[in-house]
């Protein structure tokens, strides 16, 4: 069973979103998706962690939600084959120590081809 990852703070949900994350369960076989929680969001959410969760769970490709408190936090408890992050990272690529963390990990880093809203 291949795992994809797919993470982010989820609080102004639209149609990119939801396509970006058809796109990522299309990588494997379950897609596991982190919401960001309320106290580490670089700015503060309109909506509360566990209703972003609730609307991501609703999501028919979703297979498993968690709140967590970053993508490292993410990586290190859900241990997945892929990290699946949205076109508009290609360009600009993932921090430094996301990057070294999924190739020491062996975790392929995958950019979905979608649009950002």
């Amino acid at each position: 069973m291949k795992i994809v990852l797919s993470n982010g703070l989820f609080d102004h949900l639209n149609h990119g979103h939801i396509a970006h994350l058809f796109a990522a369960k299309a990588l494997g076989d379950i897609l596991i998706v982190a919401v960001t929680a309320d106290d580490h969001a670089e700015t503060k959410p309109l909506y509360l962690e566990q209703d972003r969760a609730a609307l991501v769970r609703a999501i028919s490709c979703v297979d498993h939600v968690m709140v967590v408190t970053g993508l490292l936090d993410a990586l290190r408890i859900c241990r997945p084959h892929v990290l699946a992050k949205g076109k508009d990272y290609q360009k600009t690529g993932l921090e430094d120590t996301y990057d070294a963390y999924c190739h020491r990990h062996g975790i392929e880093i995958l950019f979905t081809d979608t649009p950002k809203e």
